[in-house]
């Protein structure tokens, strides 16, 4: 059995004011980038965290919306195949795909 870890990468400031929907119409000027930034950094942190106890990763993408902050996967994934040693990587769209570490 193969166990993921798994975070839709939420911007949950957002959340508190955001006149419209958290999944479609969320303008930039809502984004404060410190926070954003400390909060990619976490997520990373979290997934370089799931490599060393053995969990794979999967990611996904939502097009910078509050829920997922992530605009595109294969970002995340490259990263990560270069940071992870024994972790499969995988995405949650319309295709799939893995990297496999050797």
């Amino acid at each position: 059995m193969r166990v993921y870890q798994f975070s839709e990468q939420p911007y949950p400031d957002a959340w508190k004011d955001h006149g419209g929907s958290l999944r479609v119409n969320l303008p930039n000027r809502r984004c404060n980038p410190k926070i954003a930034a400390d909060l990619f950094h976490r997520y990373y942190d979290e997934w370089l965290l799931a490599d060393e106890l053995g969990l794979d990763i999967m990611l996904n993408e939502h097009h910078q919306t509050a829920t997922c902050m992530s605009s595109t996967v294969i970002v995340g994934l490259s990263v990560l195949a270069r940071q992870t040693r024994r972790a499969r990587g995988g995405l949650r769209a319309l295709v799939a795909a893995s990297i496999t570490h050797y």
